[in-house]
């Protein structure tokens, strides 16, 4: 009789053993699926600030290009002006010398 009490209380502490086993395995479950949520998570955030970050690079750099653009037309409009209005003081220039 007594090794039979003392085989149950041996199977009531695998029992125990395991149960605590498994809550502790639940545990360490629930604690790596929420590090691997939080980690994709803070993955998301970083890509959506890379683009963000990609997107207005894009903008800085299409702004740039406008700018240089509108300059250089610029620098060609006084060109094309500056070109005219010699033009139009070339003929001029020698009657103005021969007038004084």
């Amino acid at each position: 009789m007594a090794a039979r009490e003392q085989a149950e209380q041996r199977l009531r502490e695998a029992r125990a053993t395991i149960r605590a086993l498994e809550t502790k395995l639940a545990h360490e479950r629930i604690a790596r699926e929420e590090a691997i949520r939080q980690l994709e998570e803070e993955r998301r955030t970083g890509r959506d600030e890379l683009e963000g970050a990609w997107a207005a690079q894009r903008q800085a750099e299409q702004q740039r290009d406008e700018a240089i653009a509108a300059r250089q037309e610029a620098v060609e409009r006084r060109r094309a002006l500056s070109g005219s209005v010699e033009a139009q003081e070339s003929p001029t220039a020698p009657m103005k010398a021969k007038a004084r």
